[in-house]
Formats: C-alpha cells, sequence, structure tokens
C-alpha cells in the first residue's frame, strides 16, 4: 500500500496478518483507496478477529472460514450481479410454499436436477405457474425452487402481498422467514465465536444467553400459522449444506421432537441444538474439508473433541446455560449402544435430550437435497432404522424406543397432512 491501487475494484477481500501493520489498520487504508467497494475481512482462526473493531474501521463484513463458506458466497454472488449490472448472475433457493399455482409470478422460477447438478427454467416470469406443472413439483416431492438473485426482491414483494390479500397474520413468506432466522443465528453464533477484549464478562454471557433464547422463541419454536408439525419438518428441507442452516434446523428439528415426543423442554433442547457443534471452529480447517471416509486415526480422535470445545466457548464466554443443556451438549454423539464419544456412555446412561439433538442431526441430513445423489426420505430412512434395532438392537445408536416414537409421529403428522391437502 506504500502508492496508491487503481481505483475500480468490486470486491476487496484481506486477511493476512502483516508484523509491520495491524490487520485492524489495513482495513482503514483498504478503505480509503477503495472507498465504494465492498470490503471483507477472511481468516480461519477465530482468535485474530475482533468483529466490532474491524466493522468499526471499515469491513463491511467479517467471515469466519469454514463456518461462513456458504453467507461469504452469497454475499460474493450479490456484490457480483451489481458489478455487473445483472449480467451475471446467480440462483437462491426459495420455498415452494411460498409459490401459488395460478399466480401472475414477475419473476422466473428454476428446478435444480441434482442428479446431474443441472438448472433448467422451468417458469418464465411473464407466465404463471399453471396447476398441472405445480402438481408435477409435488409428485417428485420437490420442496425447493430457485429465483435469480436479482428477482428476490420482486419474489419477496409478491410473497408479502399475497399473504396480505390472504389476510395472514404475517407478511413474510417462509422461504424469508428461513431467511431471517439463518441471519439471526449467523449474527448470534459469530457473536458468541469472535467476541474481542473484554467481551467475557458474566454480563455479556447474560446477554448472549439472552440473544440465544429470544432466537430459540422467534424463529425455532415461534408458532407457523396454518402448518402441522410434519410441513414444519419438511418445509426445511435445505439444497445445499450451510453451517448455519444446519444449526438452524437442527435446533428447530429438535424442537418439533421435544414438542411431538413430549420430551425434555422445546426451549431448552433447542438452545442446547442450537450450541451443540460450536466446537468445531476450533478443528483445523483442512480437517473438516477432509471427507471422513480419508480420516485417519489421529484426525478422527481429534474431531471427537469437538463436544468438549463446544463447551469450553461457553464456558469461556460465561453463558450460563442449565445442567441439561451441558449435558445433551457433551453426549450428542453418545451412542446408545455403548460406542459413541467421548466418554462411552451406554444406554439410558445418555440423557434423553442428547439423543434428540444427535436425530435432529440426521433428519437434517436426511431433508437436505445434495447435488449428485439420489433424494433421500426421512420417513424411509426412519423405517430401516427401526428394522436394523429390531434384528440387532445391541448395534443401536438410538434407543430403539425413541424410533418407534418418532416413526409413530411420523406416520400420523405425514398422514394428517396428506388429508389436510386432499380437503
Amino acid at each position: 500500500l506504500e502508492a496508491a491501487p487503481e481505483p475500480g475494484a468490486p470486491i476487496i477481500i484481506f486477511g493476512s496478518q502483516t508484523e509491520e501493520i495491524p490487520t485492524a489498520e489495513v482495513a482503514q487504508l483498504l478503505k480509503m483507496y477503495f472507498a465504494d467497494s465492498p470490503l471483507y475481512f477472511v481468516s480461519d482462526d477465530r482468535k485474530v478477529i475482533d468483529k466490532k473493531l474491524f466493522l468499526k474501521n471499515g469491513s463491511d463484513d467479517v467471515f469466519l472460514l469454514p463456518a461462513d463458506t456458504k453467507p461469504l458466497e452469497h454475499k460474493l454472488q450479490d456484490d457480483i450481479t451489481t458489478a455487473s449490472s445483472g449480467q451475471q448472475m446467480f440462483l437462491r433457493p426459495v420455498s415452494l410454499i411460498d409459490i401459488e399455482a395460478g399466480e401472475q409470478l414477475g419473476f422466473d422460477l428454476y428446478i435444480h436436477l441434482p442428479a446431474n447438478c443441472k438448472y433448467i427454467r422451468y417458469c418464465a416470469a411473464n407466465e404463471p405457474l399453471d396447476a398441472e406443472r405445480a402438481r408435477r413439483l409435488e409428485t417428485h416431492r420437490i420442496k425447493s425452487i430457485y429465483v435469480k438473485t436479482n428477482q428476490m426482491a420482486a419474489f419477496y414483494k409478491a410473497s408479502a402481498k399475497k399473504l396480505k390479500d390472504l389476510q395472514s397474520n404475517t407478511t413474510l413468506s417462509q422461504t424469508e422467514i428461513k431467511d431471517r432466522r439463518e441471519k439471526a443465528i449467523r449474527s448470534l453464533l459469530t457473536d458468541v465465536l469472535q467476541g474481542g477484549a473484554g467481551d467475557d464478562s458474566f454480563e455479556k454471557g447474560q446477554r448472549l444467553l439472552g440473544d440465544c433464547r429470544s432466537i430459540v422463541t422467534s424463529y425455532v419454536c415461534g408458532d407457523q400459522p396454518g402448518s402441522s408439525w410434519y410441513q414444519k419438518m419438511m418445509s426445511l428441507a435445505e439444497e445445499q449444506e450451510s453451517t448455519y442452516g444446519s444449526a438452524a434446523n437442527a435446533a428447530t428439528f429438535a424442537a418439533l421432537l421435544s414438542i411431538g415426543l413430549g420430551i425434555g423442554n422445546p426451549e431448552e433442547v433447542s438452545l442446547a441444538a442450537l450450541l451443540h457443534d460450536i466446537g468445531l471452529v476450533d478443528l483445523p480447517p483442512q480437517l473438516l474439508s477432509k471427507p471422513e471416509t480419508d480420516w485417519t486415526p489421529e484426525d478422527r480422535s481429534l474431531y471427537q473433541t469437538h463436544p468438549e470445545l463446544s463447551l469450553k466457548i461457553i464456558k469461556d464466554r460465561k453463558i450460563p446455560v442449565s445442567d441439561t443443556v451441558i449435558k445433551a451438549i457433551q453426549q450428542h454423539h453418545e451412542s446408545f449402544d455403548g460406542t459413541g464419544y467421548p466418554k462411552g456412555i451406554p444406554g439410558i446412561r445418555i440423557c434423553a435430550e442428547a439423543q434428540l439433538i444427535a436425530l435432529a442431526g440426521c433428519l437434517d441430513e436426511w431433508c437436505r437435497v445434495v447435488p449428485g445423489k439420489p433424494r433421500q426420505e426421512p420417513l424411509k430412512e426412519l423405517e430401516a432404522l427401526d428394522s436394523q434395532y429390531s434384528k440387532n438392537p445391541a448395534a443401536a445408536k438410538f434407543d430403539p424406543k425413541l424410533i418407534k416414537k418418532t416413526l409413530s409421529l411420523f406416520n400420523g403428522s405425514a398422514d394428517k397432512s396428506n388429508s389436510e391437502a386432499v380437503a
């Protein structure tokens, strides 16, 4: 930075720590030269991040990798679309429940074919989505459809108008609720993980706990009018993995299981699910990006420390969570057959809330559509577990009774939802 750089850079990303200039001052210098360009600090080490300081000194956002990979990708897509005046565009998933058959859309709709990773336009902006094509999407159990990033504003506007016309008590679509939930959880977890000097007081910990409970109440356990238990769960199917989307889904699924099965306190279960994997940020990024099939015994042993790392972060940040939340986080990888970790606790000694969190993680995985892989069916996966445990209960990861109860809950809720849809 001894000589002024050429102007006009559309996006500036920095992250290197130099001995000569503190990183926060680098942000100030870059903002001086590129006042109109988005400026982002990116690092895979949370210990070098003081988010408040970086934002104060000119950074527009701060990203901790690999947790922030998807938010950074979305931010860059938006910036590239703007910088190219719309010539370069990307697609965003929206919930199919927000699209009504027969309405004039005002935005293009695309569908994703996961088996060959292709996107094709399904409906043009100037034509309605007819009933037959809408029925085809439901027949193939497609939960998400895609809209161009530069048409998302039109999508949100149309969704709000539709809900207002229906006299709904909310003008937020399921897509926008999901977006807000994920952004709120990212904001919360980055606050937990990226605190600066003096941020580890008990008062700060109490505020963080209050923020956690607020998000759980507003975005996770909050009512969604007109939705059954099963519809709520299935509406959360994610097209691609996102760290905060997975945390949000795990928290929501765990709360729904708690409510549906009458196990534990839904808010406490959801809070534990929200925080259970935060310790992963303190593992080497190269381990997290490596396929599990390629792990060495040392890699596996290191990965298995993350429940304790999660609890250490909670303790260091002085977040006053209950003993139930601590147990649920500590035991969420324990297995009913005693082969889990970190302590190999067997059977009924594992707290029920921990089993709910582990099952919620499985549901998130089963609901997610992964490019290049066939779509999974949560109901079929549960049936397979039930069959497997019936034949060999000694090798059960979950309490077989829990799986049977969940399977019964699924069948009953799915049948009810289907009946309501037909009616």
